[in-house]
């Protein structure tokens, strides 16, 4: 058994330790019998808790599969992913397949080695990034209309002004008028929770999209804040420079300049509208609720967002109130 260490700091014992394990369950379901190495990581950033080890085997240079384990005691929201992937209905998007718990954590399917970020820098042309976001549109109606999904019984359900008012408190006051109109409105159901670029997974060479971390996973939350999320975190690969000329110069490539992105991004917006039967004007109102909730879901993790973009992108949102928003639905 070789262990070959990539960015990572963990405990040497509990590496040992999961990779052991992970060994282990190779040689008990006979996964692959030679050849097999492993690598272990954990993410860097600025999470100071939930923070993860990662071990993944490797059979030559196919990855087989990957041990997820929480490092901090607290944290419960691996075991929570763990459950949400053993019960999520059939029929709805590719996700990664969950194989086996250990002592703490579990081991799952390797999933795609590319994500959504690789294929946008992959694209020789801006337009394609429309195709992109009409398969991830396709990927998120699988979720957010899957027969048999897990919802409250209906004298138990609460509102989308409920479920945005539980998370937000005040600060949902924030968002403005047009979107507290367009929130009351707004559809709910299962929601994957974090659906940023990063947890959407492409397969080389193939048209499959498979979503990872569902540790935020709502069977009843807002699902426009899903859509938003992937559509216009975008704007961050497509307009890189964005650090450098400032999150003010960033919104108004998003809001104010026509050209691809925007195309892109219009497109994505209806045809979601299409698939849920609702407005797609009601569904960009709502980018402001989407994005201080994605704040709040940051920080709740521990996590400093003052250089993050979400909330500059709602003040030049709120602030600027693009033209072209009005008339999605023509």
């Amino acid at each position: 058994m070789t262990a070959v260490r990539e960015a990572a700091d963990a405990d040497p014992a509990v590496v040992a330790r999961v990779t052991s394990d992970l060994a282990a369950l190779h040689a008990e379901l006979g996964l692959v019998r030679r050849g097999v190495t492993y690598r272990h990581w954990v993410p860097r950033g600025a999470r100071r808790q939930r923070r993860r080890l990662f071990v993944a085997s490797v059979a030559g240079h196919r990855p087989v599969c990957v041990a997820k384990v929480p490092l901090d005691p607290a944290d419960g929201k691996v075991e929570e992913e763990w459950a949400v992937l053993r019960n999520l209905p059939a029929g709805g998007p590719a996700r990664t397949r969950p194989i086996a718990r250990l002592a703490r954590g579990w081991v799952m399917e390797w999933a795609p080695d590319h994500d959504l970020p690789d294929a946008v820098a992959a694209l020789t042309d801006p337009a394609g990034l429309d195709p992109l976001l009409a398969r991830c549109v396709e990927l998120m109606l699988r979720l957010h209309t899957a027969a048999g999904a897990w919802q409250p019984p209906p004298a138990r359900r609460a509102s989308p002004l409920e479920i945005a008012h539980g998370f937000l408190g005040a600060d949902l006051e924030r968002a403005g008028p047009a979107a507290l109109a367009a929130l009351a409105g707004a559809r709910t159901g299962p929601t994957h929770g974090d659906l940023g670029p990063w947890n959407i997974r492409c397969a080389t060479g193939r048209d499959t999209l498979t979503l990872i971390d569902w540790e935020d996973y709502q069977p009843a939350g807002i699902q426009a804040i899903d859509l938003l999320n992937t559509v216009f975190t975008c704007a961050l690969l497509i307009f890189p420079e964005y650090p450098r000329r400032g999150f003010e110069w960033l919104g108004e490539q998003v809001f104010h300049v026509a050209g691809p992105f925007r195309s892109a991004v219009a497109n994505a917006l209806r045809r979601y509208a299409r698939g849920t039967g609702q407005s797609a004007v009601a569904l960009a109102e709502l980018l402001p609720v989407a994005c201080l909730w994605l704040d709040r879901r940051i920080r709740n993790q521990g996590r400093d967002t003052s250089g993050m973009f979400y909330l500059p992108l709602m003040d030049h949102f709120l602030r600027t109130a693009p033209h072209w928003i009005g008339e999605l639905d023509e």
